[in-house]
């Protein structure tokens, strides 16, 4: 499942209660864009297609 929405929609809320309610993996797209002290990750696009089709 993926959420997408605005700047305080309440997307990482709705997507932590479904994840936690049907047994899903919750993955925050701000734990994939950005590493350490706020760097862009080469992997963004990789993982973030990874983790669309299920793959962890």
């Amino acid at each position: 499942m993926l959420v997408a929405g605005v700047s305080g929609a309440g997307k990482s809320t709705l997507a932590c209660r479904v994840a936690d309610t049907i047994g899903a993996l919750h993955i925050e797209m701000d734990g994939l864009v950005r590493g350490r002290n706020w760097t862009e990750r080469t992997r963004f696009a990789a993982d973030v297609e990874r983790f669309s089709r299920g793959s962890t």
